[in-house]
């Protein structure tokens, strides 16, 4: 009974401390997820790159939204997989800082859904404003 507790109070204490640490909030549909990245400028209008939890399925879509105080006009943004590889194929880059915008994967000369199983690392560039706020929204089917 002892080893079954500890057992449970190790599983409960590492999936809380995960959830702490990641920086999207997942929606599942059954047929498909809906996964929300919020992210925020520093002092210097920098955004740090950093990695959400894998993923697997199809990316149909990514929206962009950006928030209060709006980023810089045509700010970027890049999904990167494990091997480094942009998977919106660079569709992503001149964002509106005042309404949200839509892509579809682009890979060599076509746009289409992207397969993915894998970290994706976030990279928000070309931001100037202070505490510019956003958030970027992928659309994965399973």
């Amino acid at each position: 009974m002892k080893k079954t507790l500890v057992l449970m109070l190790i599983i409960f204490s590492c999936a809380v401390t995960q959830a702490a640490t990641t920086r999207s909030v997942h929606r599942d549909t059954g047929t498909y997820a809906v996964i929300e990245i919020p992210w925020e400028a520093d002092a210097t209008g920098a955004v740090q790159s950093f990695q959400i939890d894998k993923i697997c399925g199809f990316v149909l879509q990514v929206t962009t939204v950006p928030g209060t105080p709006a980023p810089t006009d045509l700010y970027d943004v890049s999904l990167r997989d494990a091997d480094t590889v942009d998977i919106m194929g660079n569709a992503l880059a001149d964002r509106s800082a005042t309404v949200a915008e839509q892509a579809v994967p682009y890979i060599g000369a076509t746009y289409s859904p992207r397969y993915v199983c894998s970290q994706l690392t976030v990279s928000i560039l070309n931001n100037a404003v202070v505490g510019a706020q956003g958030t970027v929204v992928l659309y994965v089917a399973r």
